[in-house]
C-alpha cells in the first residue's frame, strides 16, 4: 500500500490527466463494442422476423387466415418491397385520376384494360392489358410475392428481365397473339418458358389456388 501510495505522490498533473484519458477511451470502446453487439442483435432478430413473415405469406401456410395474409403482405410490401411499391402506388394513382375502378385479389389492388395488350405488376398493384387470361390475375400476383421476397433487387431481377422477355416475347410470337385464337394454357406454357416468368405463375397459383392445365 505503502509503494502504490508513494507512485500516486510522484504522478504528476499531466500523468493523472492522461490517465483519465485512457479511462474514458476504455469506457468508450467498451460502449461502442457494447452498441456493435446490440445492433447486430437487432439486425438478426430483424432478419428472423422478415424470414418468418416471408415464408407465412408466401405459402399456403396462411390459407386458414387469408386477413393476416394479407396484412403481413403489406407490411413486407411496404418495407423491404417498398420501391416497388411506391412506383405502384403512383401508377394506381394515376389511373384512378382517369376514372379507372380498382378491383381486389387476394390483397392485391389491381386496374383492368388498362391498355390493349400487355399486364404489369409493381409490388401488391397489378394493372391488367385487355388481353388478360384467367392465369394473369396469378402471374401477376406471383411477380408480387418475388418482390417481397427479393426486395430492391426485384427491380432489377424480375422488372428489367420481364420487361425485355415480354418484348422478346410479342415479337417472336406475333402471328399468334394477332390471330386471337392462341388457346391460353399454350401462350402460358410459351411465356414461361422464361424461369422468372414461370415462377411468378407456379408462385401466384400455388399460393391463391390455381389450377393450371
Amino acid at each position: 500500500m505503502k509503494r502504490r501510495h508513494d507512485e500516486e505522490q510522484r504522478q504528476t498533473p499531466s500523468d493523472k490527466v492522461r490517465g483519465v484519458e485512457n479511462q474514458i477511451k476504455a469506457c468508450h470502446r467498451l460502449h461502442l463494442a457494447f452498441m456493435m453487439k446490440q445492433k447486430h442483435t437487432a439486425l438478426k432478430i430483424i432478419s428472423i422476423a422478415l424470414a418468418v413473415l416471408i415464408l407465412l405469406t408466401a405459402t399456403p401456410a396462411l390459407d386458414f387466415a387469408p386477413t393476416l395474409r394479407t396484412a403481413s403482405f403489406w407490411v413486407l410490401s411496404c418495407t423491404w418491397g417498398i420501391i416497388a411499391t411506391a412506383a405502384g402506388g403512383v401508377q394506381a394513382l394515376i389511373f384512378l385520376h382517369r376514372g379507372l375502378e380498382p378491383k381486389f385479389f387476394h390483397g392485391n389492388i389491381y386496374f383492368e384494360n388498362v391498355r390493349e395488350k400487355g399486364s404489369n405488376n409493381l409490388g401488391p398493384f397489378f394493372f391488367l392489358g385487355e388481353d388478360a387470361e384467367y392465369y394473369t390475375p396469378y402471374h401477376e400476383a406471383g411477380h408480387g410475392m418475388q418482390n417481397i421476397l427479393m426486395g430492391p433487387l426485384c427491380v432489377v431481377i424480375v422488372g428489367i428481365s420481364s420487361e425485355l422477355w415480354y418484348r422478346n416475347f410479342t415479337r417472336e410470337h406475333a402471328e399468334e397473339l394477332a390471330s386471337g385464337t392462341w388457346d391460353p394454357d399454350e401462350r402460358r406454357r410459351a411465356y414461361d418458358r422464361n424461369p422468372i416468368e414461370r415462377w411468378a405463375t407456379a408462385w401466384g397459383a400455388r399460393v391463391y389456388g390455381l389450377e393450371l392445365g
